[in-house]
């Protein structure tokens, strides 16, 4: 299983900023000869029509100081 892709977006479509991982996966999967779910393609389609900020409602976000330690977002 590929990763899911990150959001980031420039004019409205997505920026790959996950190098070569997910070409390692697809390859080895090939080599191997097992099943692959290609979650990277997949999410990169979904964000990408979803637009830039639909596309957050497909990851949690929380206030900072939501958790106790955690004063980031």
């Amino acid at each position: 299983m590929t990763s899911v892709q990150r959001r980031r977006f420039e004019q409205g479509r997505i920026i790959e900023t996950l190098g070569d991982y997910p070409a390692a996966v697809r390859q080895t999967a090939a080599e191997q000869k097992v099943p692959l779910i290609d979650l990277n393609a997949m999410s990169k389609t979904l964000f990408e029509a979803m637009g830039e900020e639909p596309s957050l409602l497909a990851f949690a976000h929380f206030p900072a100081g939501a958790f106790p330690g955690e004063p980031r977002k």
